[in-house]
C-alpha cells in the first residue's frame, strides 16, 4: 500500500417510499474517509427477517454517497454495515441504524 487512508462507511438515512414500508425503502450510505472498500449490509425487519446486500467497491468510484432501494414489505427494525466485522472501519458507531 502506498497510502494510509482510513475507512469509515456509514448509514446516513432511511426513507420509506411514499412513507409506506410496504412499498420499500431508500437507504442512504456514505464513505466518509478516503479508503474505498466493498460494502455488506444486513437489514432486519420487524418480523425478524434478515436480508443481506453486497456492493462492490466501484460504488465509491465517482461519489462518496450512495442510495439503494430495498423491496421490503414491512418496517425495518435495524440496518448494519459489515455485520461480521470483516473490514477495518475506524468508526463502527455510524455502521448501525435502529428504529
Amino acid at each position: 500500500f502506498i497510502e494510509n487512508y482510513k475507512l469509515d462507511q456509514a448509514i446516513t438515512g432511511i426513507a420509506y417510499i411514499n412513507n409506506d414500508p410496504a412499498k420499500g425503502a431508500n437507504i442512504s450510505i456514505a464513505n466518509l474517509e478516503k479508503a474505498a472498500m466493498p460494502m455488506i449490509i444486513e437489514i432486519t425487519t420487524t418480523s425478524g427477517k434478515k436480508e443481506s446486500f453486497k456492493f462492490p467497491v466501484e460504488i465509491w468510484e465517482y461519489n462518496s454517497q450512495y442510495v439503494f432501494k430495498t423491496e421490503t414489505t414491512e418496517k425495518i427494525q435495524s440496518i448494519v454495515i459489515d455485520p461480521d466485522k470483516v473490514y477495518p472501519d475506524m468508526n463502527r458507531a455510524n455502521n448501525n441504524w435502529k428504529q
